[in-house]
């Protein structure tokens, strides 16, 4: 990425015009982060569970829920992307055993990832309330085995993140 002073690929300096929005505000262990992503996923089983109602009551509604389930979903993949991963990157950096373990882990959470947003996006094409529970059962499992994978590696890894918690230890 360019950065302010720097010169581009063709040796000219960029134009403000040209950039896109630097952050300023440098990446950091968040140690409220953790307690944020939980929530959401409680939130977002939540809602999901309450689809199956929803697709009883009228199809019309429950699609649009679904949606913003959908939506939710990728909200908080998103949050992960810029909040958590970077911050466990940076923190593995030096160390090429650990950096390849990080690297497997992450191809295993975007697989639970994609399988959870497959069963979201066939949620939304639910066309009958007999569909409907089975559907959402689906989602609430991948969401669950997507869960119960950060829970048990990812956060925990981010936990060691903390700078505060290797102060202590040195």
């Amino acid at each position: 990425m360019l950065q302010f002073g720097s010169t581009s690929a063709h040796g000219s300096v960029p134009r403000a015009s040209d950039m896109t929005l630097v952050r300023t505000k440098p990446l950091r262990f968040d140690p409220e982060l953790i307690q944020d992503l939980r929530a959401r996923h409680e939130r977002l089983a939540a809602d999901v569970a309450s689809l199956t109602a929803q697709f009883s009551d009228d199809l019309g509604l429950a699609a649009a829920a679904a949606a913003s389930c959908a939506e939710q979903l990728n909200e908080l993949r998103r949050w992960e992307a810029i909040r958590l991963y970077p911050v466990i990157s940076r923190g593995l950096s030096g160390d090429a055993a650990a950096q390849r373990q990080w690297v497997i882990l992450r191809f295993v959470i975007n697989g639970l990832a994609h399988r959870l947003q497959r069963s979201m996006d066939e949620l939304g094409t639910i066309q009958d309330a007999l569909g409907a529970q089975a559907a959402v059962d689906g989602v609430l499992e991948n969401l669950t085995a997507y869960r119960q994978r950060n829970d048990a590696e990812l956060y925990p890894l981010y936990a060691l993140m903390d700078p505060v918690r290797s102060r202590i230890r040195a």
